[in-house]
């Protein structure tokens, strides 16, 4: 959360102590994390009901991990599809203006205008209208909607998740 937090206000002494926040605590989040789901999915196969007395615990662990990277990766795709539509809805624009300029793009010498030769400041990257950032107001209001995500999942963490003891 406060890297997330500190989008609304986006400097070097904002962003660099949240960054080193979620890098030093995301270490020891992941070990955390593993070692719940490893003994929690030891507990379940152990007395998981009478169709899984039998199984062994390292196929429950595995199926453990597996559904927790499920959620992991269908984060991004909530995140991503979240940032689209709340852009999208806000600015109003959609690829219809990319879609007419398409054939211009396609008729020029690509290696010329894509790669280590792409300048932000030429002609060619002004016409392109994804390459404009979006107003500070938009970043903002999706920096909210992602802290209001965070949230909401900390406080499902702490009131839904079972302790070890």
């Amino acid at each position: 959360m406060p890297f997330i937090a500190s989008q609304f206000y986006p400097r070097a002494y904002t962003l660099l102590p949240a960054g080193l926040a979620v890098g030093f605590g995301g270490g020891p989040l992941w070990c955390a994390k593993c070692t719940y789901l490893a003994v929690v999915a030891e507990a379940f196969s152990q007395f998981g009901g009478r169709h899984r007395m039998g199984q062994k615990s390292e196929v429950t662990v595995v199926r453990f991990f597996g559904l927790f990277f499920v959620f992991y990766q269908m984060a991004q795709v909530w995140g991503n599809l979240i940032s689209s539509s709340v852009l999208t809805h806000l600015t109003g624009t959609s690829n219809e203006s990319f879609e007419a300029n398409s054939t211009a793009y396609l008729l020029r010498d690509v290696s010329t205008i894509c790669g280590s030769n792409f300048c932000p400041n030429s002609a060619n990257a002004m016409e392109n209208s994804n390459l404009r950032p979006p107003d500070p107001r938009h970043i903002h209001i999706l920096s909210g909607i992602f802290l209001a995500c965070m949230v909401t999942a900390c406080l499902a963490v702490t009131f839904g998740v079972d302790s070890l003891t």
